[in-house]
């Protein structure tokens, strides 16, 4: 008999010494059956992470990442225009910032 996700959840999180429960995700073409759209979008795709860790199952379509362009970009999702210019935006002001450099702006992970 196969052991549940949950089981091996638990499995990772002692294993790792995690503080919190590990999360699944899975980029798809397709929504997948029997689970439900997350409700709202959230203003930061990390919210995801949280609402996961605390046990829920949803997907999401791209246009609920629009809102945290930066994890937009870095999750591989094609950005609409708008979306799109404030992401240079918002990267051009973390560089005017001192937060990133040029150089790392070149390096941003992307699915």
């Amino acid at each position: 008999m196969m052991q549940g996700s949950t089981t091996y959840g638990a499995q990772l999180q002692e294993l790792l010494k995690l503080n919190l429960p590990p999360v699944g995700i899975a980029f798809r073409s397709t929504p997948p059956s029997h689970v439900r759209r997350i409700e709202t979008p959230s203003p930061a795709g990390c919210a995801y992470w949280r609402l996961a860790a605390e046990g829920e199952v949803f997907y999401t379509e791209a246009s609920d990442h629009y809102s945290c362009p930066i994890g937009a970009h870095t999750h591989g999702i094609d950005l609409p225009a708008p979306v799109a210019n404030e992401l240079n935006g918002l990267v051009r002001k973390m560089v005017g910032m001192e937060y990133i450099t040029m150089q790392e702006v070149q390096e941003l992970p992307r699915r």
